[in-house]
């Protein structure tokens, strides 16, 4: 039982030391997402774009519409988005009330060491993410989008609305943010680990 439970611990804190800071960065967008365009876009003004932008991000989290300036294909990707990210917030609320509940009910070493392999396998990963985020981020934005996607309509052309509004460059940004918070909270779990075991 101590090995399942120890096992749950570790899988569920894996999952939310990445989750975590992606929603952290999508509830605190004004910060990490700039809200002026990058390059002049003919089809919208600034205050379009900030709208535009504003209630894309918001319809995430069930605050607007889409805007209408989006052509059926956008709105089709966008909602497949939402899907994965309705899923992927309960993963994590499940995630953290899991990990609270067994904390609270074990309260021993079994714990902090479960937290320490979970911590030091998503530093593992991080670093690898991040090495390939750097060098060669456009085949990760790919192989991510497939996995996720693959009906295939999160492919829109250069001069797209969706493509300028939110370019590739933009991902890349995030995703290295992201990664970064990731990797604070792992080595930050993972000190944290080593001390509760050595008490």
């Amino acid at each position: 039982m101590k090995k399942i439970i120890k096992t749950l611990i570790s899988l569920f804190t894996f999952l939310s030391i990445f989750l975590l800071p992606i929603f952290f960065i999508i509830w605190q967008s004004n910060i990490f997402i700039p809200q002026n365009p990058t390059q002049e876009i003919p089809e919208l003004s600034e205050s379009t774009y900030r709208k535009y932008q504003s209630q894309t991000l918001g319809f995430l989290l069930n605050k607007s519409q889409l805007p209408a300036e989006m052509t059926e294909f956008e709105v089709s990707h966008m909602e497949d988005v939402k899907n994965v990210f309705v899923v992927s917030m309960g993963v994590l609320f499940f995630s953290i009330f899991l990990i609270t509940f067994l904390v609270f009910k074990i309260k021993n070493k079994h714990v902090w060491q479960a937290f320490k392999k979970s911590s030091i396998l998503a530093i593992l990963i991080i670093v690898l993410l991040l090495i390939l985020s750097l060098f060669n981020f456009e085949n990760l934005f790919i192989y991510f989008h497939e996995i996720f996607f693959p009906q295939g309509n999160w492919m829109f052309p250069f001069d797209s609305l969706m493509v300028q509004v939110f370019p590739e460059e933009l991902f890349e940004n995030l995703a290295i943010s992201s990664l970064v918070i990731s990797f604070i909270l792992a080595l930050s779990l993972l000190f944290f680990s080593f001390y509760k075991i050595k008490k």
